[in-house]
């Protein structure tokens, strides 16, 4: 490799990783919280880790959409920033806090109608009562959550992640104690299995909550940021002057709901299959999204390195910070895909030793190791279309491969070609396949017109 090329591939993946290993760690440390609930639950009770599971379903669709809802504040402070207009960067987060806690409780009042919901999907009448008490609780917690969000998209908008991750660690170390506490009822608390690790995780999550808006509203710089200054016209009629910043959350919203609703859906097709199967998905799924983080820090990383190049109206360094994001997601994925390959049993046995449940959930976590570098790379990509400000492509992207394809190919699996719970493992990987050629040949046609 010539010299100069060379260090212009360092450069890019320096700053690619300076940006994207917070972020990671911070978007892993709000995964990690579900792994140390998955995990203590599944030491409590198999039937209790089919309630976290199914109480999951009920409400995370509702939660990753409102997510999505958020995600013009890191565009729109990204590009922004790029543009040395650091006083609309405050901007930007002091309107992204009413409207998130809006999100929130939109999010909570949902989460209360989780028992009807489930009822409606099929489920058996006690595990969707079990169920619906670990999806309220998490409701209630969805207003903390949202705002939080909302304050580390800002954060990772601005370059300054790290923050974010320090407080998510901490988060964690809470949630775990909490878990131990709730779970098997310790140090005099009434033992409340699956209800009692959603408490932990709200808690968690108001707990980060606090530490992170203490943090932006003393931060160093915040006078360049203006983030105590009110907004000009005030936030009500300031709401038409970003509606670009809307416009963004509600294609991320559009499609996060999209993929969540669909894995979801795939979820609800396991709980018919039974406790077991529901089970061994839920622990896969866990396993799935953990592994999801990395991609996830990567695409935020990326959409934020592809929005201060926009707003810089670099088109090189638009295409090169794409590219590097892919690049670097394949070379992680790669890694953590052998693993899963090489010890499916060994990682079976951390959620559990129920030996149905090990032998059950062993091959699919092997499975998943090919999965998990497609499911990656379409994440990846989608940030950079963002990053562009290309929003409803992806949701339609998303739409096609995860509603028009399957789902539809995972019932057809799992249940008349009597696949079971691997024909559902197997749906996702070929929709993943689908949605991942289609957003990178996206991102190559735009790429070279930006």
């Amino acid at each position: 490799m010539p010299r100069h090329l060379y260090a212009s591939v360092s450069a890019q993946v320096r700053d690619l990783l300076r940006l994207a290993v917070p972020v990671i760690v911070a978007r892993a440390g709000m995964m990690t919280m579900a792994l140390a609930d998955t995990v203590f639950v599944g030491r409590y009770g198999v039937a209790d880790l089919g309630y976290l599971t199914i109480g999951n379903a009920a409400i995370t669709t509702v939660i990753v959409a409102s997510f999505g809802l958020l995600m013009g504040t890191l565009v729109m402070s990204a590009t922004a920033f790029g543009a040395g207009n650091f006083a609309e960067c405050g901007r930007v987060w002091r309107r992204s806090l009413p409207y998130a806690l809006l999100v929130g409780a939109g999010c909570a009042g949902l989460g209360l109608l989780a028992e009807p919901f489930l009822l409606l999907t099929g489920q058996a009448p006690g595990l969707a009562h079990e169920g619906a008490k670990v999806a309220v609780i998490l409701a209630l917690g969805a207003p903390f959550l949202m705002v939080y969000i909302a304050c580390a998209y800002f954060l990772e908008g601005i370059k300054r992640p790290v923050p974010g991750m320090i407080i998510m660690l901490f988060a964690n170390l809470l949630n775990i104690a909490l878990n131990w506490i709730f779970v098997f009822g310790n140090l005099g608390a009434p033992a409340l299995g699956a209800a009692g690790s959603a408490w932990a995780t709200t808690i968690g999550r108001a707990a980060a909550l606090a530490a992170i808006v203490i943090y932006i509203w003393n931060m160093a710089g915040h006078p360049k940021f203006a983030l105590r200054s009110p907004l000009p016209n005030g936030w009500w009629r300031d709401w038409p002057q970003w509606r670009a910043q809307r416009r963004l959350g509600f294609a991320q919203g559009a499609s996060n709901s999209i993929e969540a609703g669909a894995f979801n859906a795939m979820a609800l097709m396991a709980g018919l299959l039974g406790v077991v199967p529901l089970a061994a998905f839920g622990m896969l799924f866990n396993l799935i999204a953990l592994a999801f983080m990395l991609p996830l820090g990567l695409g935020a990383a990326t959409a934020v390195r592809v929005g201060v190049a926009h707003g810089s109206d670099d088109q090189r360094g638009v295409a090169a910070a794409g590219w590097s994001g892919l690049g670097m997601c394949i070379v992680m994925l790669g890694a953590v895909s052998l693993i899963f390959w090489f010890f499916p049993y060994q990682i079976a046995g951390l959620y559990s030793s129920v030996p149905i449940l090990l032998v059950t959930a062993t091959p699919m976590i092997a499975f998943s190791s090919y999965l998990i570098i497609a499911d990656g790379v379409q994440a990846v990509m989608s940030n950079a279309l963002r990053g562009l400000g290309d929003g409803w492509m992806p949701a339609g992207m998303h739409l096609l491969s995860y509603v028009g394809i399957m789902v539809p190919l995972g019932w057809l699996l799992a249940m008349p070609m009597g696949r079971g719970v691997m024909g559902l493992v197997e749906a996702v990987l070929i929709a993943s396949l689908v949605s991942a050629a289609m957003l990178t040949g996206r991102f190559y046609t735009l790429a070279r017109l930006s």
